[in-house]
């Protein structure tokens, strides 16, 4: 809940409670005219109708989270005016002065809810017709002026408390949107720390040791698995240098990373290339991409009979598209695909809202495309 939705609960409750004051001041004194053998079916109707209308109001507020014109525009014409002009109007008047109170509830509502100049002469007009009500129940001017101070007060306060908290909430959730930022921002910094190291220990296992081993002269530089060696450690570096110009969010180049190393311990050298990739990538989209392009990878090991793959990633119209191919044996179009293309890449990828498409032809090597959304 937002600090200015804080502050629409606050007027919400205290306007009600307002308001339950005066209809329970009106039920007592039905009771007591009752009691006394004065009361009317007039005041029974009056009183009914304040206060069904004030429950099935503020109900609907509530639920409704603030005052709906419409409804405030009512309550004015059943509370504010008609109930006590009906008072007025109606024979023996006199014994219907608390139906004029409803009007301070009904005014402190119009000033929460209406612009200062429409809500100014709608108070002005409750006030007038409570005086009337007033004067012809035979209150001293002194008190009808005493109770048109309190009408146009109930709305000049509220509307300073609602001007009040409101400005409040909204420098309350200024000052959070500021605090999630600024964690944003923090957290952004240690996940680049974090890479940043996982970095370093993959160039240490990696590059570093390679180096360090033919600075020492302990291996033949011209062997073909030293020189394999090299190969795929110098498309690692490579890859390195390309994300560290790009940003990547959604954290996809770390998963494409991870299973693209996987593959190269056990004999695949893959050619990475990373366009611009779209910020705010699901985690759970970047995740399924990545597993779903290392299961691909794992099917060019398995099936392809090549020891070369090539993987791209590249965002465009809000999404992101990773593809895996190689030049191995492939296989017919027509062909049923295996369980690891079906779970791993297909349904995969489905969970997430995205598509996949394979061209493959024998001796042609196969494309395989990871898409989303779909």
């Amino acid at each position: 809940m937002t600090g200015r939705q804080r502050a629409e609960v606050f007027m919400v409750v205290a306007t009600g409670c307002y308001r339950l004051s005066h209809v329970v001041a009106g039920l007592l004194l039905l009771v007591q005219d009752a009691v006394a053998g004065r009361a009317t079916p007039r005041e029974y109707v009056i009183c009914a109708v304040g206060a069904v209308w004030s429950a099935a109001l503020f109900a609907h507020t509530w639920r409704r989270g603030w005052f709906a014109t419409g409804a405030v525009w009512t309550d004015v014409a059943l509370c504010g005016l008609l109930a006590p002009a009906t008072a007025a109007i109606w024979p023996a008047a006199v014994k219907l002065p608390w139906a004029v109170p409803l009007g301070n509830s009904a005014a402190a509502i119009v000033g929460v809810r209406l612009r200062p100049v429409p809500a100014a002469l709608v108070v002005a007009g409750i006030a007038a017709v409570d005086c009337f009500v007033l004067y012809r129940s035979g209150v001293a001017p002194g008190g009808v002026a005493v109770h048109a101070n309190s009408v146009i007060f109930s709305a000049v306060l509220t509307r300073v408390f609602w001007w009040y908290l409101s400005r409040q909430g909204e420098l309350l959730d200024a000052a959070t949107r500021r605090a999630l930022d600024a964690e944003a921002t923090r957290s952004a910094e240690r996940a680049r720390f974090a890479e940043r190291a996982a970095q370093y220990r993959a160039l240490h296992d990696t590059v570093l040791s390679t180096l360090t081993a033919i600075a020492r002269g302990g291996v033949d530089v011209n062997a073909g698995a030293v020189r394999e060696r090299c190969a795929r450690e110098a498309d690692y570096l490579r890859r390195l240098l390309v994300r560290g110009a790009q940003e990547d969010p959604g954290g996809l180049t770390e998963h494409l990373e991870r299973v693209i190393r996987s593959v190269e311990c056990l004999g695949l050298r893959v050619v990475a290339q990373y366009g611009e990739l779209p910020g705010e990538l699901p985690p759970a989209v970047a995740a399924a991409l990545g597993e779903a392009a290392g299961e691909a990878l794992n099917n060019v090991l398995r099936h392809s009979g090549t020891p070369e793959a090539w993987v791209s990633a590249s965002g465009g119209a809000g999404g992101v598209v990773v593809t895996v191919t190689d030049r191995g044996r492939g296989f017919a179009a027509d062909a049923t695909p295996g369980l690891g293309l079906r779970a791993s890449v297909h349904d995969r990828v489905a969970e997430v809202g995205g598509g996949v498409r394979i061209d493959s032809a024998p001796g042609d090597g196969t494309w395989v495309e990871l898409r989303w959304p779909a």
